[in-house]
C-alpha cells in the first residue's frame, strides 16, 4: 500500500497540531507587555507602535518555524518518519504556520484578555485538529470521515503533505497552501485594523 504507516501518519498530523497551538504563542506575544506592565514604556519609547504589532507576529512564526523545523528533524532521524523533502514539507507548512500565527494575534486583539483568548484558541484548535485527523487516522477508507478534511485547514494541510510524500504530488499542497494564505491575511488585516482603533489606548502593546 502506497501511504503512510501509524508512524508516518502521526509523524506528520502530530506537526500540524503543533503549528495549531502555535496560535497560543501569538497570544502570549501580543499580550506579554500588559502581564509585564511594560506597555506605556513601550508606548513612549521611539518604536512606531504599527511595527510593534507586525514585530510581534514575525517573532511568532519565527519561533514556531524553528520549533516544527526541530521537531521534522527529530521525528526524520530519531523515528524515521519518511518526509521525502523536509525543505519543501516546511514549504507546505509556512502558510499553515502564518495561519494559526494569525489566528493568534486575532484573539489577542478580539479578546483582550489572555485567559479568555487561549481558552477561545484551545477549543477551535481541538476542533480543527480533529476535522483534520489529527486524533484518529483517518483515509479514503473511512469514508464518511475522510469528508471531513475538507472543513479543516489541518485537513487541507495534511492531505496535501501526504500526496506529496507518497506520490510526488504537490497539486494538494498547493491548494491548501494557497487556502492557509488566504485566511491568514484576512485574519492579520483584522486584527491589524483593531490594533490601530486603540493605538491612543493604553492596551496597544499588550492586553
Amino acid at each position: 500500500k502506497n501511504g503512510p504507516t501509524s508512524f508516518g501518519y502521526y509523524g506528520v498530523t502530530m506537526i500540524t497540531m503543533i503549528v495549531m497551538y502555535g496560535a497560543m504563542q501569538a497570544v502570549d506575544q501580543m499580550t506579554n507587555e500588559g502581564k509585564e506592565r511594560t506597555y506605556l514604556r513601550l508606548k513612549a519609547s521611539p518604536f512606531s507602535m504599527r511595527k510593534v504589532f507586525f514585530y510581534k507576529a514575525l517573532a511568532a512564526s519565527l519561533v514556531l518555524l524553528l520549533q516544527v523545523l526541530v521537531l521534522l528533524l527529530f521525528s526524520s532521524l530519531v523515528y524515521h518518519v519518511p518526509y521525502r523533502s523536509i525543505p519543501t514539507v516546511i514549504v507546505i507548512l509556512i502558510p499553515m504556520m502564518l495561519f494559526a500565527t494569525s489566528l493568534g494575534v486575532l484573539a489577542a486583539q478580539v479578546f483582550k484578555q489572555q485567559a479568555a483568548a487561549t481558552g477561545f484558541l484551545n477549543l477551535v484548535v481541538v476542533v480543527t485538529v480533529f476535522l483534520g485527523g489529527g486524533y484518529v487516522m483517518i483515509d479514503e477508507s473511512t469514508g464518511p470521515l475522510y469528508k471531513m478534511l475538507s472543513f479543516s485547514p489541518v485537513g487541507w494541510v495534511n492531505k496535501g503533505i501526504f500526496r506529496f510524500v507518497y506520490s510526488n504530488d504537490m497539486s494538494i499542497a498547493w491548494q491548501a497552501m494557497g487556502g492557509c494564505a488566504l485566511l491568514a491575511a484576512l485574519m492579520l488585516a483584522v486584527a491589524y485594523r483593531l490594533f490601530v482603533k486603540e493605538e491612543g489606548s493604553d492596551r496597544v502593546a499588550g492586553c
